[in-house]
């Protein structure tokens, strides 16, 4: 019994480390931080119901630094990470890279679900209504990620081929 406690209080505490580093609460709005290491914290955040069977594959050059608000970088990681998750349905594959490309930050999310519609590709940026199981989500995810990235500088751009 006592080793079950003490299992579950390191889980506890390695959960609570790991938000701490994600909300990078008590920190200046703009910092220098490593793109790698942030995408890392968010794949560690994707909790098991999510992430299923799903593997994970990280390509980042691990001393990738951008200046940024953190918090909002790490909100759009976790939006854009954990729809890849669900769109592989549980099985397959995510990768995450992060690699320099002239004086910019690339970042990929790649999945292998199963693709989307044309229809599904022209309104994924727009709030919307959407159905998950009973429940009806409001749809704000996608255009606060793209948000954040516009603020940023940056651009987001998504591909897709149906099947």
């Amino acid at each position: 019994m006592s080793r079950t406690i003490d299992e579950a209080a390191a889980r506890i505490e390695e959960t609570s480390a790991s938000l701490r580093t994600f909300a990078h609460l008590d920190e200046a709005d703009l910092q220098r931080v490593k793109v790698g290491r942030e995408l890392e914290v968010v794949l560690g955040l994707i909790p098991p119901e999510v992430r299923r069977d799903t593997q994970t594959r990280v390509d980042v050059d691990i001393d990738l630094v951008v200046a940024c608000d953190a918090r909002a970088l790490n909100q759009a990681f976790m939006t854009i990470v954990r729809n890849a998750y669900e769109a592989t349905n549980g099985s397959g594959m995510v990768t995450a890279r992060a690699q320099r490309q002239a004086e910019w930050a690339r970042i990929e999310i790649i999945d292998t679900g199963c693709g989307m519609s044309e229809d599904l590709r022209a309104r994924l940026f727009e709030v919307s209504p959407k159905r998950r199981g009973e429940r009806v989500a409001a749809g704000f995810g996608l255009p606060a990620a793209q948000s954040i990235v516009y603020r940023h500088g940056g651009t987001i751009h998504e591909q897709s081929v149906l099947g």
